[in-house]
């Protein structure tokens, strides 16, 4: 019977011990010098009263438990270095292989029972939930997630940790400015790479993109330029897909404007459009107008190889500039120049070529030639041109008759055109392909300079032929020859 009692006090010794043993680990422990696991644990209500019971409905944790610590979940405070419980072990959910979120029973204890039992006032408190072993396997203080709260009288409250700080840059391509109805590339580059989310580009107050994922930090879209001048500021604003992790960002405002096609006009005192590669005069006045600058910028108008001074002309709300008056140098030397007409602000250059002066070639015809003329003739007369070629003594090369003012050897029409070609040049200076001769009053080569001249021309060959005509009449006479025949019938 003794025997008997003995082993029954054994065996509830030895079950004492045991829960004793439980006990000592879910109500009091030390292992704080044990690192939380890589992981959020984020509860429901991010603050409380102490006096509450359970002291937070429910929490997330962003990473599943340890292999061989999935059967349970114990939560803790670290009070002066040592673990106290704040719930029993839960097993709602298990195993917890994967991320989870789990509730508390209500009537757990209460977070200022745990301080008051320690005469624990105000300050920060780590809030830990461990992961309950398996069957068979220790404690591992090790093994759990925490978050901090700060405690204030009969109040706790979450203390979020700083997210780690972000910044976007924005580039735009091409730079500055595009043209109307051209596409730009938009890039925004998130710092750290690492950092997930999205961007929204805006050009001004409009949106040109929403929300464009970020990959490897990098974050791209296309602008469309509208089809009028324009001027803002693109910017990037990042949103991280986790803002415990990382905070958002902004970039700085990048300036842009859209201009339209560049285009450059000269036009003289009457307004008469110059083109490019005109011939112009030293101390000429001109109207520049030019588009394809910014809006209300300067703009500067300058020669490439003088320091000559223009007035600064301003671009309207279309980014052009309009009959804007300048005068050329007086002293401006002869040969090819360029006129600059720049946008202060933009840049944007654009460049009008011009000659003073002949240049390197003859201004206001198709003909080049000397003082003597394109023609080539001699006092003689020769004649080149037209079809026939003759001297003095009224040879004729050209067309069907070939004769000589004795007419002996063609008579007839053959004389009369012998006798048009052995006229003398003379002093006429007919030339261009009509007659060649001696110089010409003026001393000038290719087409006559004035009409006069044709008109002179055309008088003196009118007499020519008035003469020729006479010639005939006289040596039909002469020959008693009929100038014309009609076919009379022969008598006999």
């Amino acid at each position: 019977m003794r025997t008997t009692r003995k082993r029954a006090r054994l065996a509830l010794l030895t079950i004492l011990a045991t829960l004793l043993g439980s006990a000592a680990v879910v109500l009091g422990s030390t292992g704080t010098a044990h690192a939380a696991l890589a992981g959020d644990f984020v509860p429901a209500e991010t603050e409380g009263s102490t006096t509450a019971s359970p002291m937070f409905s429910s929490a997330t944790v962003s990473q599943p438990c340890p292999a061989d610590y999935r059967s349970g979940l114990v939560v803790l405070v670290v009070i002066d270095g040592s673990e106290y419980s704040l719930s029993g072990v839960i097993r709602d959910g298990a195993p917890y292989d994967e991320p989870f979120t789990f509730s508390i029973t209500t009537g757990d204890r209460s977070l200022k029972s745990r301080l008051d039992a320690r005469s624990a006032g105000d300050g920060t408190y780590e809030i830990r939930v461990r992961c309950w072993p398996d069957t068979g396997v220790a404690v591992d203080a090790a093994q759990h997630f925490a978050f901090q709260v700060q405690v204030s009288g009969e109040s706790w409250t979450l203390v979020r940790e700083e997210p780690e700080e972000t910044q976007v840059a924005l580039s735009v391509e091409p730079a500055g400015h595009s043209v109307i109805a051209k596409e730009a590339t938009l890039t925004a580059t998130v710092t750290p790479a690492a950092a997930e989310g999205h961007v929204r580009f805006q050009f001004g107050a409009q949106v040109v993109a929403a929300a464009v994922p970020v990959t490897n930090g990098t974050a791209t879209t296309t602008y469309t330029a509208p089809e009028n001048p324009t001027t803002g500021e693109f910017r990037a604003v990042f949103t991280p897909s986790d803002p415990g992790a990382y905070g958002a960002a902004t970039s700085d405002p990048v300036p842009y404007a859209v201009v339209d096609e560049t285009s450059v006009t000269v036009r003289d005192e009457d307004e008469n459009v110059l083109p490019e590669e005109s011939v112009l005069e030293a101390g000429q006045s001109l109207l520049v107008s030019a588009e394809g600058f910014y809006r209300n910028e300067a703009v500067r108008i300058t020669l490439a190889d003088s320091e000559a001074a223009f007035p600064e002309a301003t671009a309207d709300g279309s980014g052009a500039v309009n009959l804007h008056r300048i005068g050329l140098p007086g002293d401006l030397a002869d040969g090819d120049h360029t006129l600059r007409v720049t946008g202060a602000t933009s840049g944007i250059t654009i460049g009008y070529p011009f000659t003073i002066g002949e240049g390197n070639g003859t201004e206001g015809g198709q003909n080049e030639g000397s003082t003597e003329g394109e023609t080539e003739g001699s006092t003689e007369g020769e004649t080149e041109g037209g079809e026939n070629e003759g001297s003095t003594e009224g040879e004729t090369e050209g067309g069907e008759a070939q004769g000589s003012t004795e007419g002996d050897s063609g008579g007839g029409l053959g004389g009369a055109a012998g006798a048009l070609g052995g006229v003398s040049g003379g002093d006429t200076g007919l030339s261009g392909g009509s007659a060649s001769g001696g110089p010409t009053p003026h001393g000038g080569g290719g087409p006559l300079a004035n009409t006069g001249a044709d008109i002179m021309g055309f008088a003196f060959l009118g007499l020519l032929m008035a003469g020729a005509g006479v010639v005939l009449v006289v040596r039909a006479r002469r020959l008693n020859r009929p100038l014309l025949s009609f076919g009379t019938a022969r008598q006999g």
